[in-house]
């Protein structure tokens, strides 16, 4: 069986020729991938079924927020689901299947990657608008975001993204159009984010100050509204961080191919190495909710041993 041209997608051959599949190198480099994703594929799937469990079944964490979190997880738990072990099948099987079968399961694989990529970035986008909603407009918060609002909003995205990442992936017919197109997306949303934290930041900072500076029932009110606020934010921004950081090696990479026209081939080993940090995120995000969410933890943790007791 020859691998040397083992498929195409959208236009690009995917190379991995014998000799490297059949190299030590290329089989360690392939076992410790499998590995890796086969560890925290289990781990991803259930501590975000956990967040997702939590939120359904404790009314007090049924908030309009929280339902972009449980949009999050959600998508997480799909990288874990899916993309996790299909790329430890891509590694691990890609010498002993035909290279039908992986050109099938690597087709599948990467239009699940750039959707739920996109599902993962859109509701960060809509996590920080939520929070800036919040500060400034902290009087009709309750009015302009509603848990229906934000329900409608969260399925109503989920749909279009579904819907035009199939438009765009059988449409465009071309995988360096593909990663231009995902990786200016990418950079617009985090500028976006970037600019929405900024103008936070520098809001709480004024709000600090005056609070410092006037001491009264009400401003300590204000204060503890503000603690409140900080703390929920802060870890939206540690989440925003994280996805940055797992995420960022894959960008300067594309964007480096990109430069150079280097997009006409796909290289399995350097692919499956950028994917293995992108999906790190997913199975840290849920890590960081229940180390910062003291209620979101407690939930998770009554509605584990409640199951105990009915079984």
């Amino acid at each position: 069986m020859s691998h040397q041209n083992c498929c195409s997608v959208l236009g690009a051959t995917v190379q991995t020729n014998l000799s490297m599949l059949n190299g030590k190198s290329y089989q360690s480099l392939g076992t410790a991938i499998s590995i890796v994703n086969g560890f925290f594929s289990p781990m991803t799937v259930l501590t975000n079924l956990l967040i997702l469990l939590a939120l359904w079944k404790t009314l007090s964490l049924q908030s309009a927020s929280n339902i972009f979190v449980a949009s999050l997880a959600l998508a997480d738990l799909c990288v874990g689901l899916f993309l996790q072990p299909t790329l430890v099948f891509i590694n691990f099987a890609a010498h002993h299947v035909s290279t039908q079968a992986l050109c099938v399961v690597l087709q599948f694989h990467m239009f699940l990657a750039y959707l739920f990529t996109a599902l993962s970035l859109g509701t960060l986008t809509y996590l920080s608008i939520e929070r800036s909603i919040a500060l400034h407009w902290h009087l009709r918060y309750y009015e302009i975001v509603t848990t229906k609002k934000v329900t409608v909003t969260v399925i109503q995205f989920w749909v279009f993204q579904f819907l035009m990442s199939t438009i765009i992936w059988f449409a465009v017919g071309s995988y360096s159009i593909l990663v231009a197109l995902s990786v200016t997306g990418t950079l617009c949303c985090i500028l976006v984010i970037f600019c929405i934290y900024m103008s936070i930041w520098r809001i709480v900072r004024t709000h600090h100050k005056q609070i410092q500076s006037h001491q009264s029932t009400a401003q300590g009110q204000n204060a503890l509204n503000m603690l409140k606020y900080k703390a929920k934010t802060y870890t939206s921004l540690i989440i925003l961080e994280l996805f940055a950081f797992c995420y960022f090696p894959y960008l300067c990479f594309e964007i480096a191919r990109l430069a150079r026209g280097g997009h006409d081939f796909i290289d399995i080993a350097e692919y499956s190495i950028l994917e293995t940090v992108v999906f790190l995120n997913s199975s840290l995000n849920p890590i960081i909710y229940f180390w910062r969410v003291k209620d979101l933890r407690r939930a998770a943790w009554n509605s584990v041993c409640h199951n105990n007791q009915n079984r």
